[in-house]
């Protein structure tokens, strides 16, 4: 059984078919990761702003809306089994952008978004 040999510029130099098999895959699946990302940052963005608009007391409530989003995150990544790290990188990031779009004093979201993840991991 012959491998045809492939010469890909980059670390490694020349891959086989199985090579490049697999590095096909993984780059598909890392893809496929950014994109989860994207619409976790949207979805936790969205939904943090939109509640911070509900309730108009971005200051007083953007701990409790925090601790909130990342109970669910915690919550989803419990039920799926997978995905921890990539998920509360994500939340935390929307977390920020959520309380950014309203007004609210973001290095304060962020410290609460970062220490509500290290005491939930």
């Amino acid at each position: 059984m012959t491998e045809e040999a492939r010469t890909d510029a980059g670390i490694g130099g020349a891959i086989g078919s199985a090579g490049t098999t697999v590095k096909e895959g993984i780059v598909g699946s890392l893809k496929g990761i950014n994109e989860i990302e994207i619409e976790i940052v949207n979805l936790v963005r969205s939904t943090v702003s939109n509640a911070l608009k509900a309730t108009g007391a971005v200051a007083s409530d953007s701990m409790a809306v925090t601790r909130d989003v990342i109970k669910g995150t915690l919550q989803a990544t419990e039920e799926v089994g997978t995905g921890l790290i990539v998920s509360t990188k994500s939340v935390t990031k929307g977390v920020v952008l959520g309380v950014r779009d309203v007004g609210g004093d973001v290095l304060t979201a962020a410290y609460q978004a970062v220490t509500a993840d290290a005491v939930a991991g």
